[in-house]
């Protein structure tokens, strides 16, 4: 009953769903491959700067926006990742598309971890 309950938790989890797939698939894993799309970690920067001055003010409005930010941040990347998986020919994987589905999934774990950390 363990595995079954834990297989159930991994397939609703969006995030965790994409990682088996990425695995089966035969994609690399995050401890593989820990790139992230170019651009990103200066972004990632920037928007920690922002989310921690609002912190420390105290400015619940601003956090509020911060949070709201990085929800829409990964919804964007579920829809994003869903496209990529969509345009893998599954019999037949394309070793860069797998590499490139690595990369966007490193950046939505990116924005789960802020996500968390703001709750």
């Amino acid at each position: 009953a363990g595995d079954l309950n834990r297989a159930r938790q991994d397939l609703s989890d969006p995030e965790t769903r994409a990682t088996i797939l990425l695995a089966l698939l035969g994609g690399p894993s995050k401890d593989q491959d820990r790139s992230l799309p170019d651009g990103f970690l200066v972004e990632m920067m920037d928007v920690r700067e922002q989310m921690e001055a609002a912190a420390a003010a105290g400015d619940r409005a601003r956090i509020e926006h911060w949070e709201r930010w990085a929800n829409q941040q990964r919804a964007g990347h579920i829809r994003t990742v869903a496209e990529m998986f969509a345009g893998v020919d599954a019999t037949n994987p394309d070793p860069d598309a797998l590499r490139a589905i690595r990369s966007r999934l490193n950046a939505w774990r990116y924005i789960e971890r802020m996500l968390e950390q703001l709750a």
